[in-house]
């Protein structure tokens, strides 16, 4: 990894972590603090050659860690300790006209507009098992065509050209919860989006349950930092909900397609109960 871009995660990570430990008012300064210091060095390591993919990749990476706790060979003996993650990342999807990220790029739509849009939207999707979606849909990487369903799109930016970082939006959550939004919105154009929906829908559910093989899966280290007899019990529940959130995506790009929409993308983090600070009465 390019060292500039190792520093960066590991920036990230060190402030999300005492983001994370903070409380009250602390919390919401340092997650504007972090969004802010995320959508600069995500500009300057664009300068660098860097695409926004790469970028995100290697940030999800850093965010996600977690320890390994499942057995790293078939002996299951012993007791495995039970992990936590510090936060919980949820990739949001809506469909949205090209006309919005272009007024926006003009300054005719300023981060207020753009995120009341958002946050009132009936057709935001949300989706925690995106990077399982991810090596299913790909085939783990034998499919590469299959790259243009879940990788992201070109930055949202405004008319000075930098990144725009919506912060502290309420989004698909029926409990009101906060996510801190701390990467940049990306966009997929109509044309773009159309041409995601035409990838999807052929995939039945044959295909996908054949391609959504739970040692693949383990290997592939997405499910990192769970009880692999947890795993193995569960397989049939957690390509279950693989399956379903696939539906919903295909779902939520057919929808775009009819309409003519492109597609917002943007990450959601959100801290795990073992962050959570007590209220004082």
């Amino acid at each position: 990894m390019d060292l500039q871009l190792a520093e960066f995660v590991r920036q990230v990570r060190e402030k999300t972590d005492d983001m994370c430990a903070a409380e009250g008012k602390a919390t919401a300064q340092m997650g504007n603090e972090l969004s802010a210091y995320i959508a600069s060095q995500m500009q300057e390591l664009m300068k660098q050659g860097l695409t926004v993919t790469e970028i995100q990749d290697a940030l999800r990476l850093e965010v996600d860690r977690v320890e390994q706790t499942y057995a790293p060979d078939d002996d299951l003996s012993g007791e495995c300790e039970e992990s936590t993650s510090t936060v919980c990342v949820t990739t949001y999807l809506l469909p949205m006209e090209d006309s919005v990220v272009a007024a926006f790029a003009t300054g005719d739509m300023d981060e207020k507009g753009l995120t009341s849009l958002i946050c009132s939207s009936p057709d935001v999707a949300s989706f925690e098992m995106f990077d399982g979606l991810e090596h299913v849909l790909t085939c783990f990487g034998k499919d590469p065509a299959m790259n243009e369903t879940t990788g992201a799109g070109d930055i949202v930016a405004g008319a000075d050209g930098e990144a725009y970082v919506p912060e502290y939006l309420e989004v698909g959550d029926p409990n009101g919860c906060h996510h801190l939004i701390f990467e940049p919105a990306v966009f997929k154009t109509s044309a773009e989006a159309e041409s995601v929906a035409r990838l999807l829908d052929p995939m039945t559910e044959e295909t996908f349950f054949k391609r959504a093989d739970i040692k693949k899966l383990v290997k592939s280290g997405w499910l990192d930092g769970y009880d692999r007899r947890d795993v193995k019990k569960e397989a049939s529940f957690i390509v279950g909900e693989l399956w379903s959130e696939f539906v919903l995506l295909r779902e939520v790009y057919r929808k775009a397609a009819r309409q003519g929409k492109g597609m917002l993308i943007f990450i959601g983090y959100q801290p795990g109960e073992d962050s959570d600070s007590e209220d004082d009465a």
